[in-house]
């Protein structure tokens, strides 16, 4: 019972280890993307950079 539950608990961790890594890369496109997009419309970083 142990085990499986040690087996249990490992999977779930890969599978949120895995999801956190999928939102990351759909962040960072998302961040490219709204770049691209201020780009175009003439605006400048100070604007869309939050205070980073």
């Amino acid at each position: 019972m142990k085990k499986l539950l040690f087996i249990l608990s490992l999977s779930f961790n890969v599978l949120l280890v895995f999801q956190m890594n999928l939102a990351h890369q759909r962040l960072e496109a998302f961040r490219q993307q709204q770049a691209e997009t201020d780009r175009r419309n003439g605006l400048s970083n100070s604007q869309t950079k939050d205070g980073e």
